[in-house]
């Protein structure tokens, strides 16, 4: 019995949707050139923050909009900057993990490929949460 058991507890384990690498990689191409945040932008509309699975991600896309206001400067130095100053450097996971993202094999004319990537595991994830809000209210 206790392996069935065991057996229908390894059934009711999702994988969430997200995809790390591609999040890692679209950001470390937009750091590397700036300008293709404006090609994603026009190819398939803008990211949401909540499209990032990983808060890190997250947190590292959130300053790039910000300083994308004012700049497309979004190398590593400015960005942690604007973490540092905005007291999220170490939640963003510190400097080393801005080059990390620098460091992934980011090619910037791939992030309108990386960014559907992205855009596709959140819908899924939305997907995922509606499905499971209207089991819970049936």
């Amino acid at each position: 019995m206790p392996s069935q058991d065991r057996g229908q507890d390894q059934a009711r384990i999702r994988i969430v949707p997200a995809n790390d690498d591609a999040e890692r990689r679209f950001l470390g191409a937009i750091m590397l050139d700036g300008s293709s945040l404006e090609r994603v932008t026009r190819e398939i509309g803008l990211l949401k923050e909540e499209a990032f699975f990983g808060k890190r991600n997250r947190l590292v896309y959130h300053a790039i909009l910000e300083r994308a206001e004012s700049s497309s400067n979004f190398d590593p130095t400015i960005i942690s900057a604007w973490l540092e100053s905005n007291g999220h450097l170490e939640e963003a996971g510190g400097n080393g993990y801005l080059s990390s993202l620098m460091n992934s094999g980011a090619d910037p004319g791939s992030a309108p490929e990386y960014a559907r990537i992205i855009s596709e595991c959140y819908k899924r994830r939305q997907i995922i949460a509606l499905a499971g809000e209207v089991t819970q209210s049936a």
